[in-house]
C-alpha cells in the first residue's frame, strides 16, 4: 500500500511517500480501504513531536472507507460495510494511506446520509464534543453554556449538542466579522451571543460576555482553544458550575487547581480534563469498548440529523502536498469546520 510517512519530527518537508507492506487483520479486527482522511490540531503537534514516539510513523485520526477484510471472530462487520473509524493510539497505522487494520471498537458504519467526505470529518471531534457535553453530564436542560472554539470541528458538536441537551443560551467569541457571520450562518448562534474579542482586554472581553448571558455567569464553560481562553472559561464560570478542557499547557502555564485561593476551589467548580485517546491508548482492550458505545450514539444522533457534520473543505488528493498544505493551515488557526483529503475514489 502507499503511505505517507513522517520520517523525523519538525516540518511538513518531513512527509515521504512510500510503499508499505499491506497490513493483514488479526483477531477482533478489520481491515478498511480508505476513501476519504480528515485533518485534526493534533496532527501538526504530532508531526513536531509534541507527544513523542516511534519513528517512522503514519499519521491521521479520522477516516472513512470500505472494509475488505475482516477477522474471523469478527460479527458486527461485514466485507463491503461503509464506516467510519478513529485510528488514535490503536491500529496497524494512521489514516495518512490507502489502508489500515483496526479493532472493530473504534470503527462504526457511515451514516446513510453522510458522504465518505463527511464521514470521515466526523469521528474524533464528535467522540471529543460527546465527552466535553454528554459522557460527563456537563449540561442540563436550561443551562447557559460559554464555548471558547466554537467554529472549530469539537466546536461545531458541541454547539449542536448542547441544543441537543436543552441548552438555554449558547455563547461564543468570534475573531473577525466574517467568523461570526459563519457562527450564525453554519451553526445557528444568535448574533447577540457572540462577541467579538480584538481590541478588548480580559476584563472587558469577560464582561461583554457575561453581558450576553443577561449578566449571569455561566453554568458550563468549554474551553476548546487552550491558552488565555483556558482562563476566561474560569472566570465566566458559575459557583458549583462546570469546566471542561481539551487542551493540556505547558509546564510554565500559570493554572492552579487545588490551592487555597484558587478559582477551581473556592468556586466549587466541576474541572473536567478531556483526552478522547484516553482509553484508546491503554493496552487493556476491554477499556476500549467505550468507544463503540459512544460512536453508536454519535451514528445515531448523526441519522437522525440530531447532529450535522462539520462543514468539511476538501484539501486535494492523496499526496504529500495536499497532507502539507492541511498542516500548514492547522497551524495557522484559521481553520474553519475540517479539511479532508480523498484518498481513493
Amino acid at each position: 500500500m502507499q503511505a505517507i510517512v513522517l520520517d523525523q519530527f519538525g516540518g511538513v518537508e518531513q512527509f515521504k511517500m512510500r510503499e508499505l507492506p499491506d497490513p493483514q487483520v488479526k483477531s477482533g479486527e478489520v481491515r478498511i480501504r480508505l476513501r476519504c482522511a480528515a485533518f485534526n490540531p493534533v496532527d501538526w503537534k504530532m508531526r513536531e513531536g509534541h507527544y513523542g514516539g516511534n519513528l517512522p510513523k503514519v499519521l491521521g485520526a479520522d477516516c472513512s472507507g470500505v472494509i475488505d477484510q475482516v477477522a474471523s471472530d469478527v460479527k458486527e462487520f461485514a466485507l463491503g460495510d461503509e464506516v467510519m473509524a478513529m485510528p488514535f493510539g490503536q491500529g496497524s497505522n494512521g489514516a495518512y494511506a490507502e489502508l489500515l487494520t483496526l479493532p472493530t471498537p473504534f470503527v462504526a458504519k457511515k451514516p446513510n446520509s453522510l458522504s465518505f467526505q463527511q464521514a470521515a470529518a466526523c469521528p474524533l471531534v464528535s467522540l471529543t464534543a460527546y465527552r466535553v457535553l454528554i459522557a460527563c453530564r456537563a449540561v442540563r436542560e436550561g443551562d447557559s453554556v460559554f464555548i471558547a472554539g466554537a467554529g472549530g470541528g469539537v466546536g461545531s458538536i458541541a454547539v449542536a449538542l448542547a441544543k441537543h441537551r436543552g441548552a438555554r443560551c449558547i455563547c461564543t467569541v468570534a475573531g473577525s466579522e466574517s467568523s461570526a457571520q459563519f457562527l450564525t450562518q453554519q451553526l445557528g448562534i444568535n448574533p447577540e451571543q457572540i462577541i467579538l474579542y480584538p481590541g478588548l482586554n480580559h476584563q472587558q472581553l469577560c464582561e461583554k460576555i457575561l453581558n450576553s448571558n443577561q449578566g449571569r455567569h455561566f453554568e458550563t464553560t468549554c474551553d476548546l482553544v487552550g491558552g488565555e481562553m483556558k482562563k476566561l472559561c474560569l472566570d465566566l464560570t458559575a459557583y458549583s458550575g462546570h469546566f471542561c478542557t481539551i487542551l493540556p499547557e505547558s509546564e510554565t502555564f500559570d493554572f492552579p487547581i487545588w490551592t487555597r485561593g484558587s478559582m477551581t476551589f473556592s468556586k466549587n467548580l466541576s474541572f473536567h480534563c478531556v483526552f478522547v485517546g484516553a482509553e484508546a491508548f491503554s493496552p487493556r482492550r476491554e477499556a476500549w469498548h467505550i468507544y463503540a458505545q459512544q460512536l453508536e450514539e454519535i451514528s445515531d444522533l448523526l441519522n437522525k440529523k440530531i447532529l450535522v457534520p462539520p462543514q468539511v473543505t476538501h484539501v486535494g488528493e492523496f499526496n504529500v502536498k495536499t497532507v502539507s498544505e492541511a498542516h500548514q493551515l492547522l497551524q495557522q488557526g484559521k481553520v474553519k469546520g475540517k479539511l479532508v483529503m480523498t484518498v481513493t475514489s
